[in-house]
């Protein structure tokens, strides 16, 4: 049966009486997610794309820099969104079959997809939870993902991507309701987009690191960031329905890219530029204070529904691992948050080892990415490469001029099995100094302690949200043990110094069986440097 959450009454005494406070009322919810986009804006630091509107919500609101996804396709960043929990705990880890409405008619191999990338029964949805709070809920244009008996959406809308906003607000009435708006611009291929605003201007454009500076490679940027100014067109348009409609006093509004554009290192990888995103929250004061400097506080998708819960009064189910952002929102500097952000990419969607792994953790600074099962092949998306289809000329334009820039072209061989590179066991960048990540300092000497760091809280996490498709035992065959001296409440470790670094290790790392664990100067536990390979 389904249960009823009633809004909670307070009351006071006041001179022997009863006093009783109305309750607050649920603040409607607009949820803006824009397909491929990363954070190619002026705000995040990149000249080009002229967005007015995305800048004022940012203005208004809180903009958080350091914003990612946990795993970086459409079906498994959605599906994250909507559970609160990463890819590996909510099942769907590759891009499913899209269907824009609440009973799809799949059968034979179609079927055996979308079942294996099933929610598992035990997780709640944001709109389930919604739904039984009384809000009116609706999605425009694009669902793509799996479980869609999962996702009770009293409307489907599939003519537009924000036309459909401004009639389904009013049919809301007066009551609470929550709005997904799907803005597909930033999704290849681009230029079946019409241009909103002037073109960027390519003197100051920014090329990603890994990108060689080709006349193709610069025309297809640009095409990118004007789908971003066609995008900011889009939420210009929903956003004026809400004022139109008197419903601003009363809306949070949340913007975001469900992961990075699609290119290789972006789309359907674990670095920087596909794993980061724009997060951008707003609303009336009393919901969310205006923080015009923004926030460095690391967020993830996951955040969004435990963040949209607390809003609406609806408790947080023990299976979330997000946190809620309305604390940061409502002006508490010190409201916690992460200390680390988790990506993940499952090269194929059966069970544990049949699939090569990708994972990355990232403290605001470093960010170390990991490989497993690396017998397996890449498996690399068709928008990530293909021009027919998806218009993507910057695949095979690197191919045809690698002579002229073979480390761009090492970094893109490095992404598909098909061409000679091979893909390192590790990688580990300084994102302070290489925001592209294109420096790869995992074989260096340097920045040991962070290393370690790093490894041991993406091994604690993997074992403390049941990541089986990591093999921890392969991990822990390949770490060794660090140089220097060190102790665990005093004195050498069982009378012996670790041995030095690059040979066998003398102890396993098995924190859970209450076995050894090592600690740095200051007492944190670490785990040895993963050799480097």
């Amino acid at each position: 049966m389904r249960s009823l959450i009633l809004p909670i009454l307070l009351f006071s005494v006041i001179g022997g009486k009863l006093s009783f406070a109305q309750p607050q009322p649920l603040p409607n919810i607009l949820l803006i997610v824009a397909d491929d986009m990363g954070p190619q804006l002026e705000k995040y630091g990149h000249p080009g794309p002229r967005t007015p509107t995305l800048d004022s919500l940012a203005n208004e609101g809180v903009l958080f820099r350091n914003a990612q996804a946990p795993g970086s396709t459409c079906s498994v960043a959605r599906a994250s969104i909507m559970t609160g929990t990463h890819p590996h705990t909510h099942n769907v880890r590759i891009n499913v079959l899209e269907h824009m409405g609440p009973k799809p008619n799949f059968s034979g191999n179609e079927l055996d997809l979308m079942n294996s990338q099933a929610l598992p029964d035990s997780l709640s949805t944001l709109v389930e939870l919604l739904v039984q709070a009384g809000y009116i809920t609706g999605i425009t244009k694009k669902f793509h993902t799996a479980s869609h008996d999962k996702y009770p959406f009293h409307e489907w809308m599939n003519e537009g991507e924000t036309s459909p906003a401004h009639s389904f607000i009013q049919r809301a009435g007066d009551k609470p309701w929550f709005l997904m708006v799907n803005i597909s611009s930033p999704h290849r291929p681009f230029f079946k987009y019409q241009t909103v605003g002037p073109t960027p201007d390519e003197a100051v454009i920014k090329l990603p690191g890994h990108l060689p500076s080709t006349p193709t490679i610069r025309k297809d940027w640009i095409e990118y960031l004007k789908a971003i100014q066609r995008t900011d067109a889009e939420v210009e348009r929903v956003v004026s329905s809400i004022h139109q409609l008197n419903r601003a006093g009363k809306t949070v509004i949340i913007f975001v890219g469900d992961h990075g554009p699609a290119y290789h290192r972006g789309k359907f990888s674990t670095y920087g530029f596909g794993a980061n995103i724009p997060f951008i929250v707003t609303g009336p004061p009393d919901l969310v204070k205006r923080n015009p400097q923004g926030s460095d506080a690391l967020v993830s998708l996951i955040d969004i529904m435990p963040t949209l819960l607390d809003y609406a009064g609806i408790g947080k189910p023990r299976a979330i691992q997000g946190v809620s952002l309305r604390p940061l929102l409502l002006g508490n500097a010190e409201a916690k948050t992460h200390d680390y952000l988790f990506s993940e990419v499952h090269h194929g969607g059966g069970s544990p080892g049949s699939a090569l792994q990708e994972r990355s953790i990232f403290d605001g600074r470093f960010r170390l990415i990991y490989r497993d099962h690396m017998q397996w092949r890449y498996i690399v998306p068709g928008d990530n490469r293909e021009v027919n289809l998806w218009e993507n000329p910057v695949y095979a334009e690197i191919i045809q001029r690698k002579s002229e820039f073979p480390i761009q072209y090492s970094m893109l061989a490095q992404r598909d099995s098909n061409l000679e590179g091979d893909a390192p066991m590790a990688e580990f960048y300084d994102t302070s100094t290489d925001p592209w990540e294109v420096n790869d300092l995992w074989k260096s000497q340097n920045q040991t302690e962070d290393k370690n760091r790093l490894i041991l809280a993406l091994v604690d996490w993997a074992r403390e949200t049941g990541d089986t498709y990591l093999d921890y035992t392969k991990i822990e065959k390949t770490v060794s043990i660090h140089s220097r001296k060190t102790t665990t409440g005093g004195g050498e470790l069982n009378g012996r110094t670790p041995i030095g670094f690059g040979t066998t290790p003398l102890f396993d790392y098995q924190p859970k069986d209450g076995s050894l664990q090592f600690r740095d100067s200051r007492g944190r536990s670490w785990i040895p440097a993963l050799l480097p390979q």
